[in-house]
């Protein structure tokens, strides 16, 4: 359901943006990420580049190796194609999903991760094709459609707060991203606080082991 609530906006948004059902389709199904999605929806409307459309959607997901690299080695002897599929089907909601079946048995059974994540992945690209349908058909009040993104990061990032600690990092998070955002040009303020949050989580739980 969440996926559809996303995807659906996503495809109105591509009608908006100019692009063609197959286009549409095509993002989702090679990109499949969607934050970079959107992204790239607005850059391509600036009539941005390819170069600049490809810079950030590597920087919006450079998360994915991180997330990549965890559930890989909760994955033990599985072969590189495998590995590589499940790679590419990883996203926020579908590791949320798995990294919480990982902490509870310390195992990942690799046909239930890769099941999760494939229900994900179908569901995001028909609810594309279903979003762009009823965009090209149906006059939307584009403002609200933008507004599902953050509200679905919203709702990940609350069912992960179960620790003080959680919201400790989650606090000085935000006011870090409001102070970078009063200081610098408004394409750095997230992309340091992505770099430095995480960063600074690894030196504590490193500190904390030893």
């Amino acid at each position: 359901m969440g996926y559809f609530a996303i995807g659906i906006p996503f495809g109105i948004l591509a009608v908006k943006g100019g692009l063609s059902l197959w286009a549409a389709i095509a993002l989702s199904l090679c990109v499949y990420a969607g934050s970079a999605q959107f992204v790239a929806l607005q850059l391509l409307a600036s009539a941005a580049g390819f170069f600049p459309i490809y810079v950030a959607t590597f920087l919006l997901n450079l998360r994915h190796f991180l997330m990549a690299t965890s559930l890989g080695s909760a994955l033990p002897n599985m072969r590189t194609p495998f590995l590589t599929l499940f790679a590419h089907l990883i996203t926020d909601e579908s590791y949320a999903i798995n990294i919480g079946k990982v902490k509870l048995d310390e195992y990942l059974n690799p046909w239930n991760a890769l099941g999760t994540s494939v229900t994900a992945f179908l569901t995001w690209n028909i609810a594309t094709g279903i979003g762009y349908l009823a965009g090209s058909q149906i006059r939307v009040d584009f403002k609200y459609i933008e507004g599902a993104l953050p509200v679905m990061f919203i709702a990940l990032l609350g069912l992960q707060l179960k620790e003080r600690k959680h919201w400790i990092f989650s606090g000085f998070s935000s006011l870090l991203t409001f102070l970078f955002m009063l200081l610098l040009p408004s394409k750095w303020p997230f992309l340091l606080t992505a770099i430095l949050i995480p960063s600074a989580i690894v030196f504590y739980e490193q500190r904390k082991v030893q």
